[in-house]
C-alpha cells in the first residue's frame, strides 16, 4: 500500500509539472486558455503576441487542428521546453501556420526554434506561395541548443520561381554554437524551390557544430534536394525515408568551398553519417551526390555508410548525364578527398536508360574531374543499367582507394557493350569482363520481380542470392528489416531472398 501511495504522488507531480493550454480560431486572448471553452485566439509567441500568461518548460499548447494562424514571419517563436501540438485537439488533421509576407532577412522563417527541449507536432506550414523558410532550428541562437523534435509536420507550397537561400526545415547555427539531438520524423516537405531539409552549419565560424540528427520516415518531393548535409555536421542518420521527383538530388553531402585566402572557416565535413533503408528515385540530377571534400584543412575527416537503399531512375532527365543514382564527383578541376571514407553496401541501383552515352547510369566517382585521395568501398550492390555505363571511376588511387567486391553488374542492351569504365586507368569492361574488373562479381540479369511496377526485389533465379560478402559487422537486416543472411550467405542488393516483402516499395514511408 505504501508503494502504491508513493507512485500516486509521483504521477500526480509529473502531471503537475507542465500546464496545458488551448488555442483556436475565434478564441479569447483574455480567457484562461486552459480548456476548449476558454481557449485563446493566440498563444505567447504567435505573430508577436505576448499575452498575460508566460509559457514555461513542460507546458503544452494545443492548436485546434482545423484552424489557420496567419501572420508576418515568424508566425511562431517557440519557447524553451514547450510542446506545440496541432493534431490532437479538434476535428482536422493539422493546424496550419501561414505567412503573409516575403522575407529574405533574419526573420525569414515561419516557425523559429532558438531554444532547447521544444517539440513541434502535427503542424502544417503552408508558405502560401511566398519565398522564405519554413521551420528553422538554431539559425541565430545565441547559445547551444539541444533536444528538438519535429513530428508529423508538413512544409509546402513555397514560391517555386524565385531562387532563394532558404530551406523548408533548417538545422544549424551561425553564432559559434552547437545544435544537437534533433529529430525530424514522420514529416514531409514538398513544392519548395530550394533544399527541403538543410543540416547546414554556417561556414563563418569554426565553432559552428551540429551533432546527432535523426531523419526518420520522412517524404520529400518537388523540391531542389531532399536533404543537404553540410560542413561540421556529424552523426546524422537518414532512414526509412522517401526522396523522389526533386529537380537536383535526393541527398547532397558537401562542404562550403574554402577559398585560397581562407575566407571560410569550415574545419571538417559531415562525419559518421548513415543513410539506410530509403527509397530514392526519379530525382533529375542524382540520387545521392557527394562533393567538395577537398576543401577541408589537413587532417579533417568525412565518413559515412550508405546501405540497404533502393535507387531507381535518378538522373535520366539531365542532359549532361553525369550526376545519377550515386555520384562521388568533386568538381570540374578535380578534388582532394584525403580523409574521406565512404562505404556503399547492399544497395540496389537501377537505371532503365540515359540521355548521355558518356555518362554513368548508376555510379560515378569523380565524373567532373579526377579525385585525388579518399577511400570508397563498394560491396554487395546491384548495378543495373539499360544502355550506358553502370560504373564510372575517375580516381587517382596513388593517394586513396576504390575497393569493390561481391557486386552485381548488368547492362541489358548488349553483353559486348562496356558496363564499367575506369577512366583513370583508361580501361573499359564489358559485361563478360566484369570478373576481370572484380574477381568476385556477378554479371547476369539480377532478375527483379517487376521493374515496370518499380519492384526491385530479387526472385528465386537471381545470382544475387547468397553471393554477397558477410557484412554482419555493419548490419544484419535488409531494407524491410528482415534478417541477413536468410540462407547460406548475404544476398546482393537491398532485398534478402526468400523473405517476402510488400510488392509496392513506395508504401514504406509515410505519405504527406
Amino acid at each position: 500500500m505504501k508503494k502504491i501511495f508513493i507512485l500516486a504522488i509521483i504521477l500526480f507531480a509529473s502531471q503537475a509539472w507542465g500546464a496545458t493550454y488551448y488555442v483556436k480560431s475565434g478564441g479569447n486572448d483574455s480567457a484562461a486558455g486552459t480548456s476548449d471553452e476558454t481557449a485563446w485566439a493566440h498563444c505567447p509567441g504567435i505573430d508577436g503576441w505576448t499575452g498575460s500568461t508566460t509559457l514555461n518548460s513542460g507546458d503544452t499548447v494545443f492548436f485546434r487542428s482545423q484552424d489557420t494562424w496567419i501572420g508576418s514571419r515568424p508566425v511562431l517563436i517557440a519557447e524553451t521546453g514547450v510542446t506545440y501540438d496541432g493534431s490532437t485537439y479538434g476535428s482536422g488533421t493539422r493546424a496550419t501556420m501561414q505567412p503573409t509576407n516575403n522575407d529574405q532577412g533574419t526573420k525569414a522563417m515561419v516557425i523559429r526554434v532558438y531554444d532547447s527541449n521544444v517539440t513541434l507536432k502535427g503542424i502544417d506550414v503552408d508558405l502560401n506561395d511566398t519565398y522564405g523558410g519554413g521551420i528553422y532550428i538554431g539559425m541565430y541562437a545565441t547559445s547551444n541548443l539541444s533536444n528538438v523534435t519535429v513530428d508529423n509536420c508538413i512544409v509546402h507550397n513555397g514560391d517555386l520561381v524565385t531562387f532563394q537561400y532558404h530551406y523548408g526545415i533548417h538545422v544549424g547555427n551561425r553564432n559559434g554554437n552547437t545544435i544537437s539531438n534533433i529529430t525530424l520524423k514522420d514529416s514531409s516537405v514538398y513544392d519548395y524551390r530550394n533544399e527541403a531539409i538543410a543540416l547546414y552549419q554556417g561556414w563563418n565560424d569554426p565553432s559552428n557544430r551540429t551533432d546527432t540528427v535523426l531523419i526518420q520516415n520522412c517524404v520529400v518531393y518537388g523540391t531542389a534536394r531532399g536533404v543537404l548535409i553540410a560542413n561540421d555536421t556529424d552523426n546524422v542518420t537518414i532512414e526509412n525515408c522517401r526522396f523522389h521527383n526533386n529537380t537536383k538530388s535526393g541527398v547532397w553531402i558537401r562542404t562550403s568551398p574554402h577559398s585560397d585566402g581562407g575566407e571560410y572557416s569550415v574545419t571538417s565535413g559531415p562525419d559518421n553519417f548513415i543513410i539506410r533503408y530509403n527509397l530514392i528515385y526519379d530525382n533529375i540530377q542524382a540520387g545521392i551526390k557527394i562533393t567538395n571534400c577537398r576543401f577541408y584543412p589537413e587532417g579533417a575527416t568525412e565518413s559515412g555508410i550508405i546501405h540497404n537503399n533502393f535507387f531507381w531512375d535518378n538522373g535520366t532527365n539531365y542532359s549532361d548525364g553525369y550526376e545519377l543514382n550515386w555520384d562521388g564527383s568533386g568538381g570540374s578541376n578535380g578534388s582532394d578527398y584525403d580523409g574521406c571514407e565512404y562505404k556503399v553496401y547492399n544497395n540496389t541501383f537501377y537505371t532503365a536508360s540515359n540521355q548521355s552515352t558518356n555518362s554513368a547510369g548508376t555510379i560515378s566517382i569523380g565524373w567532373w574531374g579526377e579525385l585525388d585521395g579518399g577511400d570508397f568501398d563498394f560491396q554487395n550492390n546491384i548495378f543495373y543499367i539499360g544502355d550506358t555505363y553502370a560504373f564510372v571511376v575517375r580516381h587517382n588511387e596513388s593517394n586513396g582507394t576504390v575497393t569493390h567486391t561481391n557486386n552485381h553488374y548488368y547492362r541489358s542492351d548488349s553483353s559486348s557493350n562496356a558496363v564499367i569504365w575506369d577512366i583513370y586507368a583508361n580501361k573499359k569492361y564489358s559485361r563478360a569482363e566484369t570478373t576481370t574488373w572484380e574477381a568476385i562479381a556477378q554479371n547476369t540479369d539480377p532478375d527483379f520481380v517487376n521493374v515496370s511496377a518499380d519492384d526491385y526485389r530479387i526472385t528465386s533465379g537471381s545470382d544475387a542470392i547468397d553471393n554477397g560478402a558477410d557484412l554482419s559487422a555493419h548490419f544484419t537486416t535488409d531494407y524491410y528489416g528482415n534478417s541477413r543472411p536468410a540462407r547460406f550467405g548475404f544476398d546482393i542488393g537491398a532485398h534478402e531472398y526468400p523473405i517476402y516483402a510488400p510488392v509496392n516499395l513506395r508504401i514504406k514511408a509515410v505519405n504527406p
